[in-house]
């Protein structure tokens, strides 16, 4: 629960499908490693059935061909033999040609009828000729009957089966295939049947020796019986008469298999072992194989358990890692996660938080003052079109006197034209006029950067005092160079709530039009700015010790700016616009008083807002 509850914010559907694919990767990265082991263990295990059949086929091929020159020499040698020293004792001609032939048990002569005319038994230890009273008749024999049905000449290999002598089976159990030759009526002994008996004990126990460690050897014969398999009580059931399947039928999935080809490998029968195949049909020149044999090798089925769980543990072990190293890369970027969701949600209640601020803030502040800072913007826009109207008429009056000038120097070039009016300084008027419209326009652009500042001013608190200070710093070298202090005695204790930079331009327009215009000669005067606060009103007073009286002027001095003012004052403009800043925008009122050689003093009276 304390999971689920840690990364619900990163979306628990989205965090379902990174498990589920961490697993299914690391189940796959565990099968792949399972079925590269698996596929090893199953090459090795290939491998080890295909030299253990590869062996017993060589060999088991190999022995069967043996006996099968074996039984052609052995004709030639007897009918050599018979031929050159007669046939007056025949049995002992057999027994001395048997002596030489290894694995060899039994060699007799059958007339055509079946009857056993000549025997020979080599033992271990020695060899005997079987009396007369003692053969047999074998024309019930399957190899006999087989044998008279062949072409004569012909060489016929019996099944391998256990020997039976007077009906019973020889003990110990002696496995036996027999050579038979039906030979041609020229022989010496006539028409008849020469059988070569082979002890293949010692060839089915050498065959076993190919088994390995992990593959057992079956051998079948046809359909009929096992010759040799890992659990003796199945081997010879039919010569035994044993109620057993027969080999093939009691591996149904190999009958299947062998049925359509002559070798399978790895396939697992119903006992859960592992089984390979390969069938073994002797072809022979001059042969006839009566049996087709099948070799079969196995690997039980507690090999096949070993071979999954040796192959499941590294699978598993690879799919952990997997599972471990995807599972950190998705707990780191899940970290990440919910850190940035973290993060964005204490942006967002950061966010919400300061618009609820500035909500409040909004809500605070005065609808007059929300009003003035509208005011605000607004004359300002005002003021800097209609300067620059002005500024538009002034270049026209310009170019005109220009033209005016450049038509009297021409006039006055001409030696035949006489005048007697007195001579005009029409490059002074012309320059003066050029300097008032720099200063226009000096103060018209400086009025669109203070409009163009304030839509990105807000209103705050501010020291009066700092203002000025800042600004006498600002305006001192123009003082200095006309010889004028400036000073200030403002209390620090005055704080205002409002634009900081409309306070700046409205005593920068005052002290500039004292600096420039109220001072005729340089002399060692000053300004003295102060402020004080009396019954809730502010009052600024600007005194200076200039030689020009404003009271002579002073129904024009607060006129604004137009074209016939030009030719008497130049500062009207500046003193036009600070009163209209204090009447409309601060709802204040601005007074002169002058006294001639006694300077001049501007008072304005705001009303006082408290921060």
């Amino acid at each position: 629960m304390h999971f689920i509850q840690k990364y619900r914010s990163i979306n628990l559907p989205k965090l379902l499908w990174l498990f589920l694919i961490n697993f299914a990767l690391s189940a796959l990265a565990g099968l792949m490693v399972y079925q590269w082991q698996y596929n090893t263990y199953m090459r090795e295990l290939a491998n080890e059935h295909a030299t253990v059949i590869s062996n017993v086929n060589s060999a088991f091929s190999q022995a069967m061909g043996d006996m099968t020159n074996i039984a052609r020499i052995t004709n030639d040698t007897l009918i050599h033999n018979l031929t050159s020293r007669g046939i007056e004792n025949p049995s002992q001609v057999f027994l001395s040609t048997g002596r030489s032939l290894n694995n060899l048990s039994q060699i007799r002569w059958l007339s055509i009828d079946g009857q056993e005319k000549i025997r020979v038994n080599f033992l271990s230890t020695s060899s005997q000729i079987v009396p007369p009273s003692k053969l047999q008749n074998k024309a019930d024999r399957y190899y006999y009957q087989e044998a008279i049905a062949s072409p004569q000449g012909i060489i016929t290999l019996s099944p391998i089966d256990l020997n039976i002598e007077n009906g019973e089976i020889v003990r110990p159990y002696q496995p036996t295939i027999r050579t038979v030759i039906h030979a041609f009526p020229s022989h010496p002994l006539g028409e008849g049947l020469l059988i070569l008996n082979f002890d293949l004990g010692g060839l089915l126990k050498q065959l076993q020796l190919f088994e390995k460690t992990h593959t057992d050897l079956l051998l079948a014969s046809g359909e009929t019986q096992w010759l040799i398999h890992p659990d003796p009580s199945k081997q010879w059931g039919a010569n035994l008469n044993r109620q057993l399947k027969a080999p093939l039928t009691d591996i149904p999935i190999l009958k299947k298999k062998l049925f359509s080809q002559n070798a399978t490998s790895l396939f697992i029968a119903e006992d859960g072992a592992i089984y390979s195949a390969t069938k073994l049909n002797l072809r022979m020149k001059h042969t006839h194989s009566m049996q087709p044999y099948t070799i079969i090798t196995r690997t039980p089925d507690y090999y096949r358990s070993y071979i999954i769980n040796q192959s499941l543990l590294p699978s598993i072990i690879t799919a952990f890692l997997v599972f471990c190293m995807v599972g950190t890369l998705l707990r780191h970027h899940i970290q990440q996660q919910i850190a940035l969701t973290a993060l964005n949600a204490e942006l967002a209640k950061e966010k919400d938080s300061f618009l609820a601020l500035m909500d409040d803030d909004l809500k605070q502040q005065d609808p007059v003052q929300l009003k003035m800072n509208h005011r605000v913007l607004s004359f300002f826009v005002a003021i800097n079109k209609e300067v620059g109207t002005c500024l538009n008429e002034m270049q026209y009056q310009l170019s005109q006197m220009e033209e005016n000038i450049n038509l009297l120097a021409l006039s006055t070039s001409q030696p035949d034209r006489q005048t007697t009016a007195p001579p005009i300084d029409w490059h002074a008027n012309h320059g003066l006029l050029r300097y008032c419209f720099q200063q226009i326009n000096s103060t018209s652009t400086r009025l669109g950067h203070l409009a163009s500042n304030l839509e990105k001013q807000h209103v705050e608190n501010f020291s009066l005092k700092s203002i000025m200070v800042d600004l006498i710093a600002t305006l001192a070298p123009l003082a200095r160079s006309r010889g004028i202090g400036l000073r200030e005695n403002i209390p620090e204790s005055i704080i205002l709530h409002n634009y900081p930079l409309l306070y700046s331009q409205l005593f920068e327009l005052l002290l500039n039009a004292l600096i420039r215009h109220d001072f005729e000669k340089s002399t060692d005067g000053y300004i003295d700015i102060s402020a004080k606060t009396l019954n809730n009103n502010l009052i600024i007073c600007v005194q200076d010790d200039g030689d020009r009286c404003f009271e002579r002027i002073n129904a024009a001095l607060f006129k604004p700016f137009h074209k016939d003012s030009i030719k008497t004052h130049t500062f009207g403009i500046g003193l036009y616009i600070a009163r209209h800043w204090v009447t409309v925008l601060l709802d204040g009122d601005i007074k002169v008083d002058s006294t001639q050689n006694h300077g001049n003093q501007l008072t304005i009276t705001i009303p006082f807002r408290h921060a």
